[in-house]
């Protein structure tokens, strides 16, 4: 399993710092990305921890707000599974403070 370092953005609209990290693993065949945030204080972020299957990270995650909407998004360079090529991806990480409340 690889662990990213963690990247810090704004990751929940509240224009505080937060904390970002990905694992990345491959097991039996199956590939995976496991994106975890938190506030600065340790506290779970709706939406967070997701999964992205099928992917490997290729390079540490890079915070930016691509979409306009005052939340970073994640921005890496993925593998597909374990011998695919390579995707330069971005995840609208706005879209999950929309989700359920946990």
């Amino acid at each position: 399993m690889d662990v990213s370092p963690w990247a810090v953005g704004l990751l929940n609209g509240d224009r505080r710092p937060d904390l970002l990290q990905v694992w990345s693993s491959q097991y039996n065949g199956t590939s995976c990305l496991r994106v975890f945030g938190l506030r600065a204080a340790g506290n779970p972020i709706r939406g967070f921890p997701f999964d992205a299957t099928g992917m490997v990270a290729a390079s540490r995650p890079v915070l930016t707000d691509v979409s306009g909407d005052g939340v970073d998004d994640l921005v890496m360079l993925v593998a597909k599974d374990a011998n695919g090529g390579w995707l330069l991806t971005a995840w609208d990480l706005g879209t999950l403070l929309t989700g359920p409340t946990p």
